[in-house]
């Protein structure tokens, strides 16, 4: 009794307020548009998370930084230098406002902050996997490489994390006579690598013509002397990168 006396004093309140002007009635097609909105929005902004998660992922596969943990505490910290930390904030930044976006649906809004954020998380892993896996950012790369792509290309063109950092990928081309191992990076830069006895090798130290290198060691010189050194042992581990040589464009 006391419940629908309450419902009764409430609708008449806001029947009075209606009356007034003070509060104004609204057409069923506004809130039609402004779901219809918000979707679109969430959606958009979705989408465009997981192809920037996806695309980080690409670039430390493709530049190698993936490898690094597997050099050691050396590496590890290689990488979390190398990290494009820019674009890591940019897709936390645009995961908040997607949480802020959708927590406007009832079926989110009614349910804790720590519930709806792990599933959004568990929703942008896997869908950036998916992108990362359908090939979308392989082929991009190489339309970038030939000049197909305009606007977003130049990021496709910028993927060597290693600048200015104590590690790089780098294909063997041979073994010069003064000994050491002939190396070129993406940059199109010759070097020669040395190891010594205190080198670290994770998977073997047999080096051939033509294998991929992860190198750790003082970049400073045209000879270096490596502190650790894997072979990526397939083209599907390195995605594609290309190295400029005389002879035209090495793909690994």
């Amino acid at each position: 009794m006391d419940s629908q006396k309450q419902k009764s004093s409430v609708a008449s309140e806001v029947l009075d307020l209606i009356k007034e002007g003070r509060v104004k009635m609204k057409p069923k097609a506004y809130f039609i548009m402004k779901t219809s909105l918000l979707c679109l929005a969430v959606a958009a902004l979705g989408l465009f998370i997981f192809y920037l998660v996806s695309f980080i992922i690409f670039a430390l596969k493709a530049s190698g930084a993936v490898f690094l943990p597997s050099l050691g505490l050396a590496g590890l910290a290689e990488l979390l230098l190398s990290l494009p930390w820019l674009l890591i904030f940019a897709a936390v930044f645009l995961l908040v406002v997607l949480e802020i976006l959708v927590k406007h649906f009832s079926f989110v809004y009614r349910r804790p902050v720590l519930y709806s954020l792990a599933a959004l998380l568990c929703f942008v892993a896997f869908g950036s996997f998916v992108v990362a896996k359908s090939g979308l950012h392989d082929n991009l790369f190489l339309r970038a490489q030939n000049n197909n792509l305009p606007l977003v290309g130049v990021i496709y063109h910028n993927l060597d994390v290693s600048k200015h950092h104590r590690w790089c990928q780098a294909m063997v081309l041979g073994f010069p006579a003064e000994g050491g191992v002939l190396v070129q990076e993406a940059s199109g830069r010759q070097i020669r690598i040395v190891t010594t006895t205190q080198t670290f090798f994770p998977f073997g130290q047999q080096i051939e013509r033509g294998d991929i290198l992860i190198i750790l060691g003082d970049k400073n010189e045209d000879v270096v002397r490596v502190n650790a050194v894997r072979k990526v042992r397939s083209c599907e581990d390195n995605c594609w990168m290309t190295v400029p040589s005389p002879a035209g464009q090495l793909k690994f």
